[in-house]
């Protein structure tokens, strides 16, 4: 490690600070607009995508493009049952949503979505900030599912 470089666990600190950040601000969008909310798609997906590249961090996983950090995740983390087994699809379902809005399918989100949206995206950065050596937030009482039904 060079001067100026992060160790592991200072990147996987910094990478949990964004996505906690991300989620409280899709929180704030939820709360101070009326909508829409398709938007919160990308921002639940950075949120996670952000928690999941810190767990893996951390863990000495080095990942350098999407599809590799939502591999290892399952691998490293769902499979070795390092957060709830109800976590497995988050990441894989959010980012499937996220490149469907990059093609042009859009989704329609009522606010009763969003608020689960954030829910679930609080709830999994919240798990893997536990696997990246951080404290739960103090706020996440239980696991949400990310799209009920």
């Amino acid at each position: 490690m060079s001067d100026g470089e992060l160790s592991p666990q200072e990147e996987a600190a910094k990478l949990i600070r964004r996505a906690r950040i991300k989620a409280r601000e899709i929180e704030t969008k939820i709360e101070e607009t009326g909508g829409p909310y398709s938007a919160l798609i990308y921002d639940a997906y950075n949120a996670m995508f952000m928690a999941a590249r810190a767990a893996l961090h951390y863990r000495g996983v080095e990942c350098n493009s999407h599809r590799t950090v939502v591999s290892h995740y399952k691998h490293d983390i769902v499979e070795k049952k390092l957060v709830d087994p109800r976590f497995d699809g988050h990441l894989t379902k959010i980012q499937q949503y996220w490149e469907e809005e990059q093609t042009g399918t859009k989704h329609e989100i009522d606010r009763d979505r969003a608020i689960r949206i954030f829910q679930a995206t609080r709830d999994l950065v919240d798990a893997l900030a536990v696997v990246a050596g951080d404290k739960p937030a103090a706020t996440n009482s239980h696991t949400r599912q990310l799209y009920q039904g």
